[in-house]
């Protein structure tokens, strides 16, 4: 189980369903080794040695 931090914990943006784009800022640190989606895909793509075609 990777620890991945949730919605309030890292800053990203989200799509409305009327397609409105939104910026949401990161309200609190995440706890212990907790990281965003992005920094653990990242990684996983680093050790695995995948790479863009």
């Amino acid at each position: 189980m990777l620890p991945a931090a949730a919605w309030g914990e890292k800053t990203g943006t989200f799509t409305n369903a009327d397609r409105t784009v939104h910026l949401s800022e990161k309200a609190v640190d995440p706890p212990g080794e907790a990281r965003a989606d992005l920094d653990i895909f990242l990684d996983y793509a680093a050790r695995t040695a995948l790479r863009r075609i």
